[in-house]
């Protein structure tokens, strides 16, 4: 069954939507199966390198992508004398990666950056799903528990927020095939290694890496109904693409206006991340900067936020209990970590627009809205903000094509 909607585009365009009724996982145990399938990637993945791992199943929705990393104990440094217990550790696996698209049909449906998986994995979950997904990727605030694994071959997983998780889109015919292709960081930047109590070059290698794939298989029954109905007119899937972009923070400012003129569509969710320019590797990666307030202008310089700077500790404590699952924004707090991730919702309820595609506010950007940046001093070092906004789209699928809509 089926409903059409229609969404307002920018310049005041309408598109109408062929959509499910129930975009959800959840179905009727007609002689369907769930099934986990393990695909190996297509050639032999090196750090700082790129790979291709091929989708080819059919007649089934993909519901979860788990990479599964199977890397080498580091090995070639030597701890120094009074430094004989040192070990070297890895940084989480989400910075295994540089980046990840995702293609069907050959197109670029989707891009996923380590950042913002991270963030994702930890604001939508709650503290017992985080909790278990950390140690699989490495907790990131325990340094010990990370050299214990990097002590030895093991396994790292990280577990991909997607289109997927969101469309749950059937994949019917040959045109449907999907494709990750995994662009891989480099070993000198994702291996902790103090060279004060080292000697030697830290490395470490790939043995394999797999996709993990849980799916649920659809009968011929349900095959048939889902063929029919993309025959007859095009269905389309809703989810939230990322949009994404990086501005540097000079030394010595007390604020500065970025301009995003990246960010062209409706926006459900926005966050952003302060981080040391010479420290973006290793465990700098997420040790994230804290500011003093910020504001998003409109073209017109009128406050988008209410018409007020937003504090920040009222924004990571009061608006991340409302607008987050965990208690990882309050992590700064009991010093556990630099949990500085600033974030503006403008759905009433984040983690069923983001878990579901489900569009239930947004805000339309034109690319000529500024991010105001607010320092309680002036700088003394140079920063990078990162900036992550999700954006509503859909993809019109039909037997021959699938294509990217933007709402």
């Amino acid at each position: 069954m089926s409903i059409k909607s229609q969404t307002k585009m920018a310049f005041c365009k309408t598109v109408s939507l062929n959509v499910n009724k129930h975009q959800v996982s959840g179905l009727e145990n007609r002689g369907f199966s769930h099934e986990i399938i393990y695909i190996p990637s297509q050639s032999q993945p090196n750090f700082g390198s790129n790979f291709i791992i091929n989708i080819n199943e059919l007649q089934c929705k993909i519901h979860q992508l788990i990479l599964q990393f199977d890397v080498s104990a580091i090995t070639g440094y030597t701890p120094t004398s009074g430094n004989t217990g040192y070990q070297a550790y890895f940084v989480p696996a989400y910075w295994f990666f540089s980046k990840i698209e995702i293609l069907m049909n050959g197109q670029i449906q989707d891009t996923l950056l380590p950042e913002e998986q991270f963030i994702i994995s930890q604001f939508y979950q709650n503290n017992d799903q985080r909790m278990l997904e950390n140690a699989s990727s490495g907790v990131y605030t325990s340094t010990s528990s990370r050299a214990t694994m990097a002590s030895t071959r093991n396994y790292y997983y990280v577990n991909l927020k997607t289109l997927f998780n969101q469309a749950h889109i059937p994949l019917l015919t040959t045109n449907q095939y999907s494709q990750l292709r995994i662009y891989l960081n480099n070993t000198s930047n994702i291996i902790n290694c103090d060279p004060t109590k080292t000697t030697g070059t830290p490395t470490c290698t790939i043995n394999a890496c797999n996709l993990i794939l849980y799916v649920t298989k659809l009968n011929a029954t349900e095959q048939a109904m889902e063929l029919a109905k993309i025959t007859k007119q095009p269905m389309h899937y809703k989810y939230h693409k990322l949009l994404y972009s990086t501005f540097v923070l000079q030394s010595g400012i007390s604020n500065q206006k970025n301009l995003l003129g990246f960010c062209i569509g409706k926006v459900s969710m926005m966050y952003f991340i302060v981080r040391q320019a010479g420290t973006l590797n290793g465990d700098g990666y997420f040790n994230f900067q804290s500011i003093l307030s910020f504001d998003i202008l409109s073209s017109g310089g009128t406050s988008i936020l209410g018409g007020t700077q937003a504090i920040t500790s009222f924004n990571l404590l009061e608006q991340g209990r409302n607008w987050t699952k965990s208690s990882y924004l309050s992590e700064y707090v009991y010093g556990t970590s630099n949990s500085f991730v600033y974030n503006w919702s403008w759905s009433p309820d984040p983690l069923q627009s983001y878990t579901t595609g489900a569009d239930l506010g947004n805000y339309q950007f034109l690319g000529t809205e500024q991010l105001v940046i607010y320092f309680s001093s002036p700088t003394s070092v140079q920063y990078q903000l990162d900036v992550y906004a999700l954006t509503e789209q859909a993809l019109e699928v039909s037997p021959s094509t699938m294509t990217s809509i933007t709402l």
